[in-house]
């Protein structure tokens, strides 16, 4: 794509996703990141996945490795204990297109917020706890 394409796209795209369909083609993808996403699916499932095809849909779209790995975590995490659900933990579900990917995303940020408020509060009530115990020694 040319400096004069590229320019001419952003004057008509009316938002930002408008853009990023214009020049979907032309973005381009790291073969490397694919497969990081790939193998960070392939070591939570302890399943076998091939395919980097949908992987590499959602990149173009703009999703970043680190986004398209948490939503990996988070469907682990929700279909994992379902074993129906287990069988659609694969890039062909999860990354079946933009709308879902989007959906997930909102989801598994909302997850990790609330995993990460959790460890914080645990954290800091045994931060409490082990000041209680431990004695202070200048108070003679």
């Amino acid at each position: 794509m040319t400096v004069e394409e590229i320019m001419a796209a952003i004057n008509s795209a009316d938002s930002l996703d408008d853009l990023k369909r214009a020049i979907a083609d032309d973005i381009p993808v790291c073969l490397d990141s694919m497969v990081r996403v790939l193998d960070h699916l392939i070591a939570k499932t302890g399943r076998q996945f091939k395919s980097t095809k949908k992987i590499e849909s959602r990149m173009r779209e703009g999703f970043t490795p680190d986004e398209l790995m948490l939503i990996i975590d988070w469907k682990v995490h929700d279909w994992a204990s379902d074993a129906k659900m287990r069988n659609f933990i694969r890039p062909e579900t999860i990354f079946r297109s933009k709308d879902k990917s989007d959906g997930y995303l909102s989801e598994a940020v909302y997850w990790q917020s609330e995993k990460t408020a959790k460890e914080a509060a645990k954290n800091e009530a045994k931060s409490r706890m082990g000041r209680a115990i431990v004695p202070n020694m200048g108070d003679s």
